[in-house]
Order: structure tokens, then sequence, then C-alpha cells
């Protein structure tokens, strides 16, 4: 069975890029896990691989979710 490539989804705060103020981020990616992710990453074992943490601001996802939606699914299809 081969591995699985994950991409992980996270808000700003977990994400490492602030609290409130910092909620109307818009997506990010960076290679691999970060935050919670790592966790995430240490679970799979041999399963899988984190290949991609998306960050979002909580503001931003729910304030434009016809948007928003389209734009994090378009990072994780790449």
């Amino acid at each position: 069975m081969s591995k699985k490539r994950v991409v992980c989804y996270i808000n700003q705060f977990f994400g490492q890029i602030g609290g409130e103020k910092a909620a109307e981020v818009g997506f990010s990616v960076t290679e691999g896990p970060i935050g919670p992710a790592v966790l995430v990453q240490s679970e799979l074992g041999d399963f899988g691989d984190v290949v991609a943490t998306i960050i979002c601001g909580d503001n931003y996802f729910a304030d434009k979710p016809e948007t928003a939606i389209p734009e994090g699914i378009a990072l994780v299809e790449k």
C-alpha cells in the first residue's frame, strides 16, 4: 500500500500567524506540517505524509464562503 499524501487545514492562530487581529488573512500554504499538523503527522506513521498545511483566517473564511471554499479546494488540488 502506498503512503497517502495529506493536506491539513488550520486557522491563523494555529498557523502561528496571530489571534483575532489576524483573522482576516487569506490563504497561505506551508510545505509540510506545522502547528497541530505535526501531531497529525506523528499519528499517521507509515500510512501517510503531511505534504502541506493550508492556513486561513477564521473571519476571511466565514465572511466569504462563496469564494473561500473554491479557493481552498484549488489549493488542495495543487
